[in-house]
């Protein structure tokens, strides 16, 4: 609850680079793969095939956004009991997206507006023993990025998106 309290309040320091937006994507990508695979779980990735194209560059906290991704393939994994995580990244006009999706339930419409808030937990009793911060965290560890997160219900499908807007 400290970090989240700090994010809010801007206290937070942020160790910004400049770094490759496809190796950002490749690393984060391999960091959870385990992750994904010891839950039993399929793990797919894609990248937009334009970043093949020159080289991309974000300037972002890269240990922000380890836990960033953290928390959502954390998620990810938690609503999924069979089938896959997929994680993408695009670029679309001046933003690149990363996505997290699942297989998992999904989220309700009636709760989408909430996920992000603090201590806000889906009322299942298997999802209570979280604490309800990690995707609050999130958002703020986005919003300071000058980003923004968000999530879709695609049928029984639930996907986190966020962006980060392209540096050059």
């Amino acid at each position: 609850m400290f970090d989240l309290a700090q994010l809010e309040s801007g206290n937070v320091s942020f160790s910004q680079e400049i770094v490759s937006l496809k190796k950002l994507f490749v690393h984060l990508c391999n960091q959870f793969k385990l992750d994904v695979e010891n839950a039993e779980l399929d793990y797919q990735w894609a990248m937009d095939r334009h970043l093949d194209t020159g080289e991309w560059l974000v300037e972002v906290d890269v240990q922000r956004m380890e836990q960033v991704m953290a928390s959502l393939i954390s998620n990810a994994i938690k609503h999924t009991s069979e089938g896959s995580i997929s994680i993408g990244l695009a670029l679309e006009a001046d933003r690149v997206i990363f996505s997290v999706a699942d297989d998992g339930a999904g989220i309700s419409k009636s709760e989408i507006n909430y996920i992000f808030d603090r201590f806000y937990k889906e009322n299942n009793q298997q999802k209570q023993q979280a604490h309800g911060l990690g995707l609050a965290i999130t958002k703020e560890i986005i919003q300071q990025h000058n980003g923004k997160i968000w999530a879709e219900v695609k049928k029984e499908r639930g996907a986190f998106l966020t962006s980060l807007y392209r540096f050059s």
